[in-house]
């Protein structure tokens, strides 16, 4: 018959014995229903984001054997806000305050350390108009907003984080338009799942110099560029930050 064992502290996965050939885990008052997206290889398992009502929830784990026999045990669980007063901390990655961005949008990085929490960015023109964004936020923090225009002149962003409790914390930069535009080509199928690989785009100015996460680009009399052995994550999101800057003179 098998056993729902609870591993000692800091270990949180709590492992079956012998192995199930099947494993669900329901929760009330949500009526929700989860199952792990792997098949069993061991009696170790994790499930992420199983909801909880406020107040008392009811957390039953269901398993069966290979014999087709059925065994569930229960956990309660309350979740309860009022002790926390503890706001997100969000730190912002790019841009920094007083960035000139070299294009029409940008996308916004952050990391909060409640991944949990809900964050909103307002960016406000200097003939005000405003335009808000939503992130998505990752499980390990990191925090994206997509698309956020910016305007010549100044534009004044704000970024809000919420947690589930209401605790909110507020960031405020300002960013300009550049007057230099740089674009960058989707990367090529052959670059896909690499640690190094190379890049290529335009920019508007060939005059200026391009950096692609820190490595200087070939930048040709047409506008057209190339950077070889440009550093990225081989797995997940490949982030690419550019930056443009002038060459000193030759003459």
């Amino acid at each position: 018959m098998p056993y729902l064992v609870a591993r000692p502290k800091p270990a949180s996965q709590p492992f079956f014995t012998p192995q199930p050939s099947t494993l669900w885990v329901s929760s009330e008052p949500d009526s929700q229903i989860l199952q792990p997206g792997f098949a069993f290889t061991t009696n170790f398992f994790q499930l992420y984001d199983i909801n909880l009502a406020k107040g008392k929830n009811r957390i039953t784990i269901h398993v069966r054997d290979e014999n087709g026999r059925q065994y569930s045990t229960k956990r309660f669980y309350t979740l309860d806000y009022t002790s926390d007063k503890t706001p997100p901390v969000l730190m912002l990655i790019w841009p920094t305050n007083n960035c000139e961005v070299a294009g029409d949008g940008f996308e916004l990085q952050a990391k909060v350390d409640d991944n949990n929490a809900t964050i909103k960015t307002t960016i406000k023109d200097a003939q005000g108009k405003i335009h808000e964004g939503y992130a998505i936020v990752e499980r390990s923090g990191l925090v994206w907003v997509k698309n956020l225009p910016v305007h010549p002149g100044s534009n004044e962003v704000t970024v809000v984080a919420t947690d589930a409790a209401g605790n909110s914390s507020t960031n405020r930069f300002n960013v300009g338009r550049s007057s230099v535009t740089v674009t960058m080509q989707p990367l090529e199928p052959d670059q896909l799942n690499k640690a190094l690989v190379n890049v290529h785009g335009t920019v508007s100015d060939a005059t200026c110099g391009v950096k692609v996460n820190g490595v200087e680009a070939t930048v040709h009399l047409d506008g057209t560029w190339e950077a070889q052995k440009v550093q990225v994550s081989p797995i997940g999101v490949a982030v690419f930050n550019m930056s443009i800057f002038h060459k000193p003179s030759t003459q």
